[in-house]
């Protein structure tokens, strides 16, 4: 299945559709005024006026420009040349042949809301699932000779996690040391009898240096081809780890968390034997919106449900702020009624939350 993603131009779109603001989207005709910055003319507009040619058809209206992502409210029309006239010019001239979209809602502050939904959505399930297997088992631990080894039993849960993960996972994995001469861009072990690209597309971590991994492209029966070559090669005596392909997952459950000081690393104690992988498995809100290309984690049919909750949190706002109370509040409810059916169908699994023990 192909990674969730939606722009951030097609999700305001649904968001549209839902609160009954469905913009003109039109090309400028000519450049608008070259010194105050406060027009932008597009004859498209002309076909949008009344037979009573009214100068304030848009009067109050947004006019946004995706490709700058500004907006300036409208004070006049002209509907004999299609001229937009705003309150306050933008900050270079509006060009011709540039795309521009009128709302009747301001946009940043439809931008205010989406963003606010996608962070109070990640508890109903729709939410960035988070990874990492940059962590092993720490028994043995060490570089050199066996007599220099030591367990080590303490790990830190790296900073992209913003709470502490849900399941903590380990896999088997080949473990062992190079041994094919220094400043080698492959790696080898004599010791090993692995099945010829058995292990192709695994990732392969080299122990005994900071952030050295990479994904495996082809292997031997004791040579493994990965480019590591970004930060670091192989020595003699090099550690290594790379996860079995027939590995099954194994639940860690006997472990104790650590209360991170403020701003710091969740850490957590066990004891893991050094030819596992560990996997962490969280998950983390939904990545903010800020260009038009910008992008969150959800399929489109995920975003339909998720704009539900968006209108519902839209007209809730319009009704604090006495905007047609009535009408406002009733579209609320009709809006999280729709999120609260449709939610339950596409929302992620719920992930098994692990029980923590405060207490070390």
């Amino acid at each position: 299945m192909s990674t969730p993603t939606i722009t951030y131009a097609n999700f305001r779109a649904i968001f549209n559709r839902k609160i009954g603001d469905i913009p003109i989207a039109v090309t400028t005709t000519s450049a608008g005024a070259d010194t105050t910055y406060d027009t932008a003319i597009s004859t498209a507009l002309k076909e949008y006026v009344t037979s009573s040619g009214s100068n304030d058809l848009f009067a109050d209206w947004w006019c946004y420009v995706p490709s700058t992502l500004e907006e300036r409210r409208v004070k006049s029309f002209d509907p004999t040349t299609g001229t937009l006239s705003f309150y306050r010019g933008f900050t270079a001239r509006v060009a011709t042949s540039t795309a521009i979209e009128l709302h009747k809602w301001q946009v940043s502050k439809k931008l205010l809301v989406m963003n606010d939904t996608l962070e109070y959505v990640c508890k109903d399930g729709f939410y960035n699932p988070s990874y990492d297997e940059t962590i092993w088992g720490q028994e043995n631990y060490g570089e050199y000779a066996d007599s220099a080894e030591f367990n080590k039993r303490e790990y830190a849960v790296p900073t992209t996690f913003e709470e502490f993960p849900d399941r903590i996972v380990l896999f088997e994995g080949y473990t062992g040391r190079h041994d094919g001469g220094d400043a080698s861009a492959t790696l080898t072990d004599s010791s090993q009898h692995w099945e010829t690209n058995e292990l192709v597309g695994r990732t392969v971590y080299k122990k005994t240096a900071t952030a050295a991994s990479a994904t495996i492209t082809s292997n031997t029966n004791d040579d493994v081809t990965a480019d590591i070559s970004a930060t670091d090669s192989w020595d003699d005596g090099d550690e290594y780890i790379i996860q079995k392909p027939d590995a099954l997952p194994i639940d860690l459950k006997d472990y104790q968390v650590i209360r991170p000081a403020a701003g710091g690393a969740f850490k957590f104690y066990a004891t893991i034997p050094e030819n596992y992988v560990i996997k962490l498995i969280g998950k983390g809100p939904l990545t903010n919106f800020s260009t038009e290309a910008g992008t969150t984690e959800l399929y489109d049919h995920q975003a339909r449900i998720v704009a539900e909750k968006a209108a519902h949190l839209w007209f809730s706002l319009l009704a604090d702020e006495g905007i047609d109370s009535e009408k406002s509040r009733e579209n609320a409810a009709q809006h999280l009624a729709s999120y609260e059916y449709g939610r339950p169908k596409r929302q992620l699994p719920t992930q098994r939350k692990v029980t923590m023990n405060w207490n070390w």
